[in-house]
């Protein structure tokens, strides 16, 4: 018998796109219409395409197979998950699977499943050591968002699953009247080629839903409502002049501290008692350094 899900979609869709999917997936769970081509996580808010014909059903499964589409979550995070260093933008490359001591859920493991995901700090609110992030994801593990976040020391905000019983309980106190076993996790946009018409592409958004605006609002009153328009990380090359003549990486990293946080890596310095003859194009003088970092244009102008 059809289960609830078939229900909601009857008289909305062809009766053939509710027969039960076919089991490519390898889910042994309750009934599934194929027209439901993937899923989202229990609790997780926003787009979830339908396919209305066997066409393109078809066509939706091999764009999710291939992973040729482009998929982007918004997140409310615990914490940064750029780490000391704070960085902008991190890249995950940690395989997913099964946690052998908690059934159902999963676990970030040598030998799971290969799971890519890219996340994308919009702010960050250090007195409630809270970040705003969007995630790219280039695969499509189950709770990929969750584990890789947990993974980086920021688990997603309000997550019993996957986050610590006492930051969520201290996140619910600042934060009242949120639902629980509701991750605050949301798929915002899909972009992909269409179905139907070959030559087109299709882009989906979802509106953020009312539990994630009042959190962002009352944390960052004066951001945009929409994500396409929050601040977004890029790479800088920063060359500081007027430095020491011997001076050490060290000390470049506690000279920008307070706007930007930098480690050992970010820096290049001159090779000391080196004697530049003649100066070429990129070449650094005595005195001078380098730092590579990825932030956003507003936080690079504090640095200026």
């Amino acid at each position: 018998a059809p289960g609830p899900g078939a229900h909601a979609l009857e008289g909305r869709l062809p009766k053939q796109m509710l027969e039960h999917r076919e089991s490519y997936t390898g889910e042994a769970d309750s009934f599934i219409p194929r027209a439901v081509v993937h899923r989202l996580d229990k609790g997780t808010t926003g787009v979830l395409l339908l396919a209305k014909s066997p066409a393109a059903e078809a066509h939706l499964t091999e764009q999710f197979k291939g992973r040729s589409m482009e998929k982007r979550y918004v997140a409310l995070l615990l914490g940064h998950p750029g780490g000391d260093a704070r960085a902008a933008s991190v890249r995950v490359n940690a395989a997913i699977g099964r946690d052998p001591k908690r059934p159902g859920k999963m676990i970030v493991a040598a030998d799971g499943k290969v799971a890519k995901s890219v996340v994308h700090v919009h702010a960050y609110d250090p007195s409630a050591n809270v970040s705003l992030v969007s995630v790219e994801l280039h695969t499509g593990r189950q709770h990929q968002i969750r584990v890789h976040c947990a993974h980086l020391g920021a688990a997603v905000a309000n997550d019993d699953d996957y986050a610590g019983s006492a930051d969520v309980a201290a996140f619910r106190k600042a934060f009242k009247k949120l639902p629980s076993k509701r991750p605050l996790l949301h798929c915002w946009s899909m972009k992909l080629a269409h179905p139907v018409r070959r030559d087109k592409e299709l882009t989906v958004k979802a509106p953020l839903p009312p539990d994630m605006r009042r959190v962002i609002e009352q944390l960052w009153p004066d951001l945009p409502g929409k994500p396409e328009k929050w601040p977004q990380a890029k790479e800088w090359r920063v060359r500081l002049r007027g430095l020491p003549y011997s001076v050490e990486a060290q000390q470049v990293i506690d000279f920008l501290a307070p706007k930007l946080a930098v480690t050992e890596e970010m820096v290049r310095i001159p090779k000391k008692n080196k004697k530049l003859r003649t100066v070429k194009a990129g070449d650094m003088r005595p005195g001078e350094a380098e730092v590579f970092v990825q932030a956003t244009a507003e936080a690079m102008e504090a640095v200026r």
